[in-house]
């Protein structure tokens, strides 16, 4: 009679780039937002009376542009970070997925206002 032995599967290590990539598509949901309430409270502490109120929306307008930005640029690092992720040999594949997913819709949103803004300037052709 032989004994059997359970051998578990071997674990593969971390991916280090998929963590990074994880880490930066969530900090691309959360600066814009960061940004718009800082620039709002930063503009609306300039206000000086109500008849400078304008100045508080075109103030949370720009918040508004530099936070979609900050999310553009965090996002693209986030998916190509994902790509290299999913491609690296013997890694987990899951985190790199997570991230490209997740990536994918403040990429789109971004685009989507731009498009939209940019479509409804005086300066478009």
């Amino acid at each position: 009679m032989t004994s059997t032995e359970i051998v578990a599967p071997e674990k593969r290590p971390a991916n280090g780039t998929a963590i990074a990539a994880l880490i930066f598509v969530i900090l691309s949901y959360v600066a814009p937002i960061a940004i718009v309430i800082v620039g709002v409270a930063i503009a609306n502490d300039y206000v000086p009376n109500e008849s400078a109120l304008p100045d508080v929306f075109v103030g949370g307008f720009i918040a508004l542009f530099v936070g979609a930005i900050v999310a553009i640029l965090l996002d693209f690092f986030g998916l190509i970070l994902g790509v290299v992720a999913l491609f690296r040999k013997n890694r987990g594949k899951v985190l790199a997925v997570v991230a490209i997913v997740l990536g994918l819709i403040p990429l789109g949103v971004s685009i989507g206002l731009f498009a939209l803004f940019g479509s409804s300037s005086p300066f478009a052709g």
